[in-house]
């Protein structure tokens, strides 16, 4: 590029590029303004920056794995709320952003906006790699920034002329070959900043088969760069945010300003201080596991900043919290908790008096996070999220606090070590758990810094036995900013866990706003399955009866308006998207699931266990199925994969490995010789896979043979017609014996079955699912809500321990049909007929209605309750533990115990969600006799399970409230 003269600043080169508006209605649902709804045509669409800028509020978005650019854009919201896309906008996976003082420009994502909102762009092909944070320069902060990619790239970038220079090689494959190559481990890089004469860097991932599996994989770096070389690793562990008391500006005197980290590992937050050169390491709880997996994917962009506020704000692990500008080594009190949320944060900022949250929703790829009760096709068709505006005061009023982390857990202790120290303060209940390995007794002493000045006062000192687990509750007289342990005795398998919580003072009903979704013990009138199609459309089956008789297809606009409207494939929407209920079962003791072959317990409500929605005088289709003409004809078939064979297309039987499958080579055919000439009036063909219609026949034609030819059926031909269960009604019923299916495909044809009648079926058309009410579905990017029995639990993906790590939302007894998020709504079906309320958006036909909000309304549901068992009147072997049954997440627990003979009874708990069985407290039960027993408030673990000491018949039944 030309040099220009630095006092003219960049005139010369501002391109003012146009925008495109986008004007629509300003109303919102909780917050959330659909016509704001951002979105791009990758398989995510995450919120990467948002930034109060010349009164307008700027956003950026960002796609999965894009360095060389996507169709991601820059958005501008002006301050009476329009949108405007930014028409040059060159997309990728960009998260930077920082003020820069002394040319007054916003650098956000790849572009650089100046104090008139000229915008100018660094294209990726001159500044590749997905770009995650800005920094200070270190020598020359007037004239130069830092850029780093998320592949440990960093640039330096001249503010004026835009000119790019490569310091450290991003770490992509197609990255130009200029810069030092870097080896610093670890990968999906996060934070930057620059203070103390050092470029401070964060990545929170690392590669390779493993860390798609396993949360506790060493991960993540935390890394320093003094101007040449590559980057330094600090410490080995899954960081994100870096920043200091500059914030998006950066610091003001990079001399003495503390520079701070956060960042985790399988034990809790870690919250690091750099000052004086040196590192320093504090713990904090997590408030939700949805964050773990040693990839890094699950985590999006964690920040702190100003707003607006004595304190900034930190998003971490799903909780709020209080961060004090004067945290520091001699000044480390203040940091509190303020609600724990459920939505996926990827920045925020105030901006006209409400802090606007910018948000990852919606994915049309779910990439890790699968599970087999969760259909596999529900996703959205178009990635989207949106902003979320919030009033300051909400930020208190989300969900009740919860924290749970260990300064030690399984760790190999010596003799005098002192654990990193963990937050003390924020809530109203405090528990340890403490338990080791050893042979021998194991002191500890519990110390806490009162005031945050780094003094430490010995607290009181806990023995472990051998073998042995002390679960201490701190009493309100026991207090202090920060707590550590020191041990006295060498220990081996130490695990110091503390499970924190508020007392929650929701009560069991529901608020107002949930008006119109029909109660558990209500009839709804409408009635339906979702599934976000574009970021403008939505696309709604409904019907006025639970298993979908007569549905009707309906799109929510981005009006928000219920339209019925064309559709090709009704049943084929509903299959692709209906609820499986693999791994989900019911028993006499409570409601089961099985993940990766583990079983768990969650309380059970019996209003939810009525039997399949009746049909009325109208069967199904699957009543007759055993019954069609074809039942055992001869079979003859063009070809055959596998062990897929042609008997399989009619035996009456709906099953994946009950289907004939013809290869794909040109015209695939099977041929039925009824045995004998039948009347025929029409003919069911179910085909595909896994009842999705991507994998439907779309094309083929029903032949019959006529003087020894095969001709075509009039009104026997279906084109681009994908439907997994698709009705053939012939033009007029034909008398033959040989009938033909054949397609001509490109794929393989997967049959369930060809079932032809003599007549047509007046069927209830619930196939595919209608009926099944909603379990589980990801309503925020890369994590799951779960709906059973009544309530709702927020669900880790597998990655990140999944069911083993699951949290109770809210018990709401409602009669939710379907959730689905859309723009960065939440959804429900299953509403009443009557109801007016800002929250229920009903069609001009009055047949189709939803409930909208946003998933963190869900707090203001009931609060958590529910009631089950480990086992009921089963019987059980001695010292044979129960299933684990969920105890973390709820208030008040009683447990009630009984037994047909005297027997003790053991209780354990999980303390961490991860198979960390200690005992809790034994009970001696009479024969016939109930032993009633009430756990300390304050008392929590993730899970509890029942073991007996002999062979009998037992309940040990669980009551939260």
């Amino acid at each position: 590029m030309m040099t220009i003269d630095k006092s003219l600043r960049f005139p010369l080169f501002v391109l003012l590029l146009t925008f495109v508006p986008i004007v629509e209605a300003q109303e919102h649902w909780s917050g959330v303004y659909p016509h704001l709804t951002m979105r791009n045509s990758e398989g995510e669409c995450g919120t990467g920056a948002v930034v109060h800028w010349q009164d307008s509020l700027w956003a950026i978005t960002y796609a999965p794995h894009m360095p060389s650019g996507s169709s991601d854009k820059l958005y501008e919201v002006t301050p009476d709320l329009k949108q405007k896309i930014f028409d040059g906008s060159v997309g990728g996976t960009p998260a930077n952003r920082m003020i820069h003082r002394e040319s007054n420009q916003l650098l956000i994502g790849p572009y650089v906006i100046d104090a008139k909102k000229g915008i100018r762009v660094i294209p990726p092909s001159v500044m590749f790699g997905r770009l995650t944070g800005n920094a200070r320069h270190l020598s020359d902060p007037d004239n130069m920034v830092y850029y780093a990619t998320m592949e440990e790239g960093l640039y330096e970038v001249d503010v004026d002329s835009l000119e790019v220079k490569c310091l450290i090689r991003d770490g992509n494959g197609g990255a130009p070959k200029t810069g030092v190559v870097s080896k610093l481990p670890g990968y999906h890089g996060k934070g930057l900043y620059s203070g103390q004469d050092s470029v401070f860097y964060a990545n929170n991932g690392a590669r390779g088969p493993r860390v798609k599996i396993d949360p506790t994989v060493p991960s993540g770096a935390l890394a320093t760069w003094q101007g040449h070389g590559d980057w330094q690793l600090g410490r080995r562990n899954q960081f994100t945010e870096i920043t200091g008391p500059g914030g998006i500006h950066g610091s003001s005197n990079p001399q003495t300003d503390p520079v701070w980290a956060m960042g985790w590992d399988a034990r809790s937050v870690i919250l690091a201080l750099f000052e004086d050169n040196q590192w320093h390491y504090y713990r904090l709880p997590k408030g939700s596991h949805s964050y773990d997996g040693a990839h890094g994917w699950n985590t999006e962009w964690p920040r702190i900043r100003e707003i607006g506020e004595d304190d900034l704000l930190a998003t971490m692990h799903g909780t709020f919290w209080r961060f004090p500008t004067t945290f520091s080594v001699e000044n480390s009190a203040g940091i509190a908790p303020r609600s724990n949320y459920l939505k996926v944060i990827g920045d925020f900022c105030r901006w006209n008096d409400r802090i606007v949250f910018g948000c990852d929703d919606s994915a049309a790829s779910e990439f890790l996070n699968t599970r087999s009760f969760k259909a596999k096709h529900a996703s959205p068709k178009q990635s989207n999220s949106n902003l979320w505006f919030v009033d300051t005061e909400e930020l208190d009023q989300l969900g009740p606090l919860i924290g749970r982390g260990s300064v030690w857990l399984r760790d190999s202790v010596e003799s005098g070590e002192t654990s990193d120290p963990y937050l003390f303060s924020g809530y109203d209940h405090r528990q340890l758990h403490l338990t080791h390995g050893g042979k021998n007794d194991v002191t500890f002493v519990v110390e806490v810094d009162r005031d945050g000045t780094s003094q430490w006062q010995e607290l009181r000192q806990i023995t472990v036995r051998a073998g042995a687990t002390v679960s201490h509750l701190f009493n309100s007289d026991e207090v202090g900013s920060w707590v550590r342990l020191v041990s006295r005795q060498a220990a081996t398998a130490v695990t110091a866990h503390f499970q924190y919580r508020d007392r929650d003072r929701h009560t069991k009903a529901n608020h107002s706003m949930f008006a119109g979704v029909t109660g558990i013990d209500e009839k709804a009138q409408s009635f339906g399955l979702m599934r976000s199609l574009s970021y403008d459309r939505l696309g709604l089956v409904a019907a006025d009866n639970p298993i979908g008789s007569d549905a009707a297809y309906y799109e929510l606009n981005q009006d928000m308006k219920l339209v019925p409207t064309e559709f090709k494939s009704v049943t084929g929407f509903i299959s692709a998207i209906s609820q499986p209920l693999d791994g989900i079962a019911v028993d006499d003791a409570s409601v089961v699931i099985v993940e990766d072959g583990k079983r768990y317990r969650l309380p059970k409500d019996q209003r939810y266990m009525s039997e399949a929605p009746q049909r009325g005088d109208r069967p199904s289709l699957d009543d007759y199925l055993g019954k069609h003409l074809a039942i055992g004809a001869k079979i003859k078939v063009s070809s055959t994969h596998a062990e897929y064979s042609a008997s399989h297309a009619v035996d009456g039987l709906i099953t994946e490995e009950s289907r004939w499958i013809g290869k794909n080579k040109g015209e695939v055919w099977i041929e039925l010789d009824l045995g004998r000439e039948q009347k025929i009036e029409s003919v069911w063909v179910i085909t595909g896979w896994k009842n999705s219609e991507a994998f439907a026949a779309g094309s083929f034609d029903i032949q019959m043979k006529q003087d020894g030819e095969w001709q075509t059926v009039p009104g026997g031909s279906v084109r681009n017609r994908r439907e997994v269960r698709q009705e053939v009604v012939f033009a007029k019923p034909v008398t033959t014996q040989h009938l033909r299916l054949v397609s001509k495909t490109d794929d393989y044809l997967r049959v369930y079955e060809i079932a032809p009648f003599a007549r047509k079926l007046d069927v209830a058309r619930d196939a595919s699912g209608f009926a099944t009410a909603r379990i589980c579905r990801e309503v925020a990017t890369e994590r799951d809500l779960l709906n059973l029995h009544g309530t709702f639990y927020e669900l880790p993906a597998r990655n990140a321990q999944g069911v083993a790590k699951i949290r109770p939302v809210a018990t709401h007894n409602l009669a939710v049909h379907d959730f689905c998020s859309h723009n960065g709504l939440l959804l429900f079906t299953g509403i009443d007929s009557e109801t007016k309320s800002h929250h229920i958006i009903r069609s001009g036909d009055g047949k189709a209605a939803v409930w909208v909000g946003v998933v963190d309304d869900l707090w203001k549901l009931g609060k958590p309750s529910g009631t089950g068992s480990s086992w009921y009147n089963t019987e059980v072997k001695a010292d044979t533990p129960s299933d684990p049954y969920l105890m973390t997440g709820y208030d008040q627990k009683h447990v009630t115990i009984s037994s047909s003979k005297d027997v003790t009874i053991r209780l354990e708990v999980d303390v961490d969600g991860t198979g960390l069985w200690v005992p809790y407290k034994s009970f001696a039960v009479s024969a016939g006799q109930r032993v009633e027993h009430r756990f300390p408030d304050g008392f929590s673990a993730y899970w509890v399970r029942s073991v007996c000491n002999e062979k009998t018949k037992a309940t040990v039944t669980f009551r939260y409230e």
